[in-house]
């Protein structure tokens, strides 16, 4: 089944409008949103090295779904991917609030 939505934005100037709007408004919010809530967690002395963390995490994002693709092309499945994927997500489970608790 086609995703008609994305026909609309794709085969349409207005449409291409509406998509960029979107996603810059989303990207601008959550730019403040990884700002205050650095500082929240980790406190201001550690906002600047902790920030920059939050930011290197752009690159595998990006590199990701590239290669999930690759990982489809060989084996016919995502799944091999999004195992790996939610293997990371579970260990950053534990990972994340043990930094917190570093802090104390």
């Amino acid at each position: 089944m086609p995703c008609w939505g994305g026909f609309f934005f794709l085969s349409s100037k207005t449409g291409f409008y509406i998509f960029a709007l979107g996603t810059g408004f989303n990207y601008g919010g959550i730019l403040v949103l990884y700002a205050s809530s650095t500082a929240l967690c980790w406190g201001d002395k550690r906002m600047g090295a902790i920030y920059g963390l939050l930011f290197s995490a752009n690159i595998p994002a990006a590199v990701t779904p590239m290669a999930a693709g690759w990982v489809f092309e060989l084996g016919g499945s995502f799944y091999p991917a999004f195992a790996i994927i939610g293997a990371l997500l579970i260990l950053s489970v534990f990972l994340v609030p043990g930094s917190f608790m570093a802090q104390k």
